[in-house]
């Protein structure tokens, strides 16, 4: 188990450290190079360019999941783990680079410089990750020194680093019982959770990202810039 927490652990280091750099900019480049008008004079729908430039950056950390594959399999010898926690593990990755991808296109639609995009996408990681769990080690203070039973603060299903401590857990509960929280309408395991929490974040950035560079509404603050 401590081989595969330190490769998971490392894995999902490289993950949160290379996908901003390959998603940041997808758009942003395109301005920089004098494209983006060209790709959004062709009959390519607005969603279609978001959702084909998140997947083409995405492509280098999807091999890179994959090609861990034989490496993490090292740890069948020793046993402990099982296909199944490798599986969950391995969804968990995906999910999480799908999330952070699309925080890189948003600030790729949102700043007209690579750099600035790409430093900003650092930037929110680490104060998300750094406030979510700042917040949340204050709420359960609250909670646990206040009447009631305590329960898992919704700002720490925003942080991915969580949801993996959750994987790597074996006690019984997860990472509930770290915490010291049993609740019942806590039902299910905490990643889920956090997956679905930072699906939605990702779906409500990608869809303001498409509206961004919506040839319509590009082309309409366009001939507004002209006239003024």
């Amino acid at each position: 188990m401590q081989i595969y927490s330190a490769l998971a652990i490392v894995q999902f280091g490289l993950i949160l450290l290379i996908t901003p750099a390959q998603t940041a900019g997808a758009i942003s480049g395109e301005r920089e190079k004098q494209t983006l008008e060209l790709l959004l004079s062709t009959k390519i729908s607005s969603f279609g360019i978001i959702f084909g430039k998140l997947i083409s950056s995405m492509s280098y950390i999807l091999l890179l999941i994959v090609t861990s594959i034989p490496l993490f399999s090292l740890v069948f010898l020793f046993g402990g783990v099982t296909p199944g926690d490798m599986m969950k593990l391995f969804l968990f990755y995906i999910i999480t680079a799908f999330a952070v991808g699309s925080i890189g296109i948003f600030y790729s639609t949102l700043f007209r410089r690579t750099v600035m995009s790409t430093v900003v996408t650092y930037l929110t990681m680490f104060l998300l990750g750094l406030v979510s769990v700042i917040l949340g080690i204050y709420i359960m203070t609250v909670q646990y020194n206040g009447p009631g039973n305590p329960g898992i603060p919704f700002i720490l299903y925003i942080n991915p680093a969580v949801g993996l401590t959750d994987i790597l857990v074996t006690e019984p509960g997860g990472f509930r019982s770290v915490l010291g929280v049993y609740t019942t309408g806590a039902a299910g395991d905490f990643w889920i959770h956090n997956s679905i929490v930072m699906l939605t974040v990702a779906a409500i950035l990608l869809l303001i990202s498409v509206y961004k560079i919506n040839p319509v509404g590009y082309s309409g603050r366009r001939k507004g810039k002209g006239r003024k």
